[in-house]
């Protein structure tokens, strides 16, 4: 191959240049040519000799041989000996193009980190407000994924009204309490306290009113398309919401127990990529996980390190204020001063080092510690720093191995270089939901209603 130009010689060059190029009539000429001579060489009968039937075994094997002997040249001239196309002219183009898209990808990224930076400084309910926003867009991202790739071309009777409805009847069992504890002060305590004492026989009678209406809209020759969308919408709101709603209890117990879990995931996936990108498949030559082959062991493992020392470290650093650490029990705007009864988890305390250490570490490194003083909080980031590192990624794979099912690259293009609102908060849901019975089992901080 010279100048990206394959020179094909001899025989099969021959060939090939006379089968593509040669008229209908000079094919017939052949094609009638060959059969006289199988008729010549046939017995009296009609029959094929013996002979000649041996001789069309050698001829289908050597026109098999030269096809082959063709397909590997044509391949060859593709393909070098390690199987990996060749495309020198677009080598540049291709690298230029990875870091463009890099460069907008870190672009966004930066932008909804500022948005969000912003929205923390405000207050507590404005925070739970963005996470049912972020809630509602990927419910009707993963609803749509599959009314659009399901190849039910028919739509369902009241599709967009009925997701709709028990996504708003989910909203209210979830939230309308918390939002109502938030705003108490604002509200006749009269009918605050009758909406708390009614709020789940209310939810229950707006789930039975749609329950009855969908049983009522049924259509013959529609049910499996119905009752499929309707197991579909009831997975979503459990996966969406089922394992997130909890996240208003996790901030307004305090900030720092939604923005540690919630930064560590981010950090895991920002040094994962790192990881992998410097040292992807030059350690563990072994395929991480069908589901996402871009994954590689050394960007897993890499990033689980890291992630845990942030972890730690951007816990003692958040537990100095107040703002991050006290409950919210009212709502107010701006920062301002947050005052509360400090939990002890976020009283600095300390550990003093066996003896034993201490000599180790001054004789051998010449360093006088005899105690490692931290903040309790930080032990508990330790733990959300492994569970963001380790478990939540199967949230990403879970809907990676849903986007396959549909064969869909991403959700949305809400996010140009990251995809959709899904695509970007698949492993949140699942923290919300750790952090939440991490608190309830082994902390007092909890001050949430029930």
């Amino acid at each position: 191959m010279e100048g990206g130009v394959v020179v094909a010689s001899g025989e099969g060059a021959a060939s090939g240049s006379g089968s593509g190029g040669g008229s209908v009539a000079t094919r017939k000429r052949n094609n009638k040519k060959d059969d006289n001579k199988g008729k010549s060489s046939s017995g009296g009968g009609g029959q094929p000799s013996a002979g000649a039937a041996a001789a069309g075994v050698v001829t289908t094997t050597t026109q098999a041989s030269t096809n082959k002997k063709k397909t590997t040249k044509s391949t060859s001239s593709s393909f070098p000996a390690n199987n990996k196309l060749i495309h020198a002219p677009d080598s540049a183009g291709s690298a230029s193009s990875f870091w463009a898209k890099l460069a907008r990808r870190i672009a966004v990224g930066i932008t909804l980190i500022s948005v969000f930076t912003g929205i923390l400084l405000t207050d507590h309910l404005y925070v739970a407000l963005l996470v049912i926003v972020v809630q509602a867009v990927a419910f009707k991202e993963i609803i749509l994924v599959r009314h659009q790739n399901s190849g039910d071309k028919e739509k369902m009777p009241g599709f967009v009204i009925a997701n709709l409805y028990f996504l708003l009847l989910t909203f209210f069992y979830f939230y309308a309490p918390a939002i109502a504890e938030q705003l108490r002060d604002k509200l006749p305590q009269h009918g605050y306290q009758l909406f708390l004492h009614y709020h789940m026989f209310i939810c229950f009678q707006l789930y039975v009113f749609g329950f009855v209406v969908y049983v009522l809209s049924l259509e013959q020759g529609k049910y499996r398309i119905q009752f499929e969308q309707f197991a579909w919408t009831a997975m979503t709101l459990l996966v969406v919401i089922g394992q997130s709603g909890v996240l208003f209890a996790n901030i307004f117990d305090g900030l720092i127990w939604f923005l540690v879990p919630c930064c560590a995931i981010v950090f895991n996936d920002i040094m994962a990529f790192v990881c992998g990108l410097l040292f992807g498949r030059k350690i563990v030559p072994f395929k991480f996980l069908a589901l996402s082959p871009n994954k590689t062991w050394e960007g897993f493992l890499g990033a689980a390190f890291w992630t845990v020392l942030f972890s730690y470290f951007f816990a003692g650093f958040l537990a100095q204020y107040k703002w991050f650490i006290c409950p919210k029990t009212l709502y107010s705007i701006g920062i301002g001063e947050l005052d509360c009864v400090v939990d002890p988890v976020f009283v600095p305390t300390h550990y003093d080092l066996p003896s034993s250490i201490v000599e180790f570490l001054h004789n051998t490194l010449q360093m006088n510690i005899t105690r490692i003083e931290y903040v309790p909080f930080q032990l508990h980031a330790i733990w959300f720093g492994l569970f963001a590192s380790f478990i939540t990624p199967f949230g990403g794979f879970f809907t990676s191995g849903l986007k396959r099912a549909f064969d869909v690259k991403d959700f949305d293009n809400l996010f140009p270089g990251h995809g959709g609102m899904t695509d970007r908060m698949d492993c949140q849901m699942l923290m919300g939901l750790c952090v939440y019975v991490h608190i309830k089992t082994f902390t007092a901080a909890a001050s949430f209603p029930n």
